[in-house]
């Protein structure tokens, strides 16, 4: 991803996450994802957060290398102690591997199916007030282009 793209995602996330938090205590944010999550945006993020002067907690709950399927046993398996943080939002970025035409590739409906789930298991997260976390799902962006072999054009058929 380009440092314009990143920069703009994250002001944008920042924006949001400022319009709609008004806590005194700060904001928490919960990072779910593959590889994109687990060594790029979270603490882009919780610096651009702390530079606007928002109190936040970024907590990176990215897995490298997780398709969607692998992501929903890890969410199932450690549902309670990631609920346990009581986020306001959940940023879940997934399916970059799953578009993958080697071993990783998943079926659409698969993708589908797996991702419906983990919503499904994040809507029962409750933030400090009780309510639901606000889930901000990415899109997969296309990867043809700027990645080599385990991708191809079909992965971004796919996308």
């Amino acid at each position: 991803m380009s440092e314009i793209k990143k920069v703009s995602l994250l002001f944008l996330l920042s924006s949001l996450i400022l319009s709609c938090s008004s806590s005194p205590q700060g904001v928490i944010v919960l990072c779910a994802g593959d590889s994109i999550t687990e060594s790029c945006y979270p603490s882009f993020l919780q610096r651009m957060l702390k530079k606007d002067g928002i109190r936040s907690k970024v907590l990176n709950f990215g897995r490298s290398g997780y398709t969607s399927g692998e992501y929903l046993s890890f969410l199932e398996r450690n549902k309670e102690v990631l609920a346990e943080n009581q986020p306001d939002f959940i940023l879940l970025q997934l399916g970059t591997n799953d578009v993958r035409v080697d071993h990783d590739r998943t079926k659409k409906e698969d993708y589908y199916i797996n991702i419906k789930k983990i919503i499904k298991i994040f809507k029962k997260f409750r933030n400090r007030s009780g309510k639901m976390s606000k889930i901000l799902i990415a899109t997969v962006l296309p990867v043809a282009d700027a990645a080599p072999f385990p991708f191809s054009p079909e992965s971004d058929e796919r996308i």
